[in-house]
């Protein structure tokens, strides 16, 4: 469930972001340009991210009753660790947009076409985007969610323990 919620969150995210609809005229330099201005949009609106973050605790509590108020500040804070993770990342992309970075895929369980798809709407929404750069915002995106997955995973099983014992 968590998942097709973050998915859900992510495409209906990708759709919020307005586009330019001119036609590019010129030259490499200029497309490149574009392509730069595009990504500082989305780096300079993390609002979304923040809202992300809301969200995301906003859920977990109310899945998981038992969290006591330490656990969900620890939730909070991977949470928040995420936003700086990923936006630290998207500037990474920003700074090497020329240089090509592979960014390592993680085996998270998720099907590679639910990612095919945020790729996919990525380059719908800012079509300056080179497909390899979309792609390295998907994958740094898909490595970001499955680390602080794996950080709230663990604090649920950790409280589920700790109300078991406690029982």
């Amino acid at each position: 469930m968590l998942r097709l919620l973050i998915f859900g969150f992510l495409l209906s995210t990708i759709h919020t972001y307005p586009v330019n609809d001119e036609e590019l005229i010129g030259d490499d330099e200029t497309k490149k340009t574009k392509e730069i201005d595009d990504l500082k949009q989305i780096l300079n609106d993390l609002s979304y991210i923040n809202n992300f973050k809301n969200m995301m605790a906003d859920y977990v509590k109310s899945q998981y009753n038992d969290l006591t108020v330490h656990d969900m500040e620890k939730i909070e804070e991977y949470l928040e660790d995420f936003c700086h993770e990923f936006a630290k990342d998207l500037k990474n992309i920003l700074d090497n947009v020329d240089n090509f970075i592979e960014i390592e895929k993680v085996n998270d369980g998720l099907p590679d076409s639910t990612f095919a798809d945020v790729t996919n709407c990525i380059k719908n929404e800012l079509p300056n985007i080179k497909d390899e750069t979309a792609e390295r915002v998907t994958n740094v995106l898909r490595k970001n969610i499955y680390i602080t997955r794996q950080k709230i995973d663990e604090v649920i099983r950790n409280s589920q323990a700790a109300a078991i014992q406690n029982s």
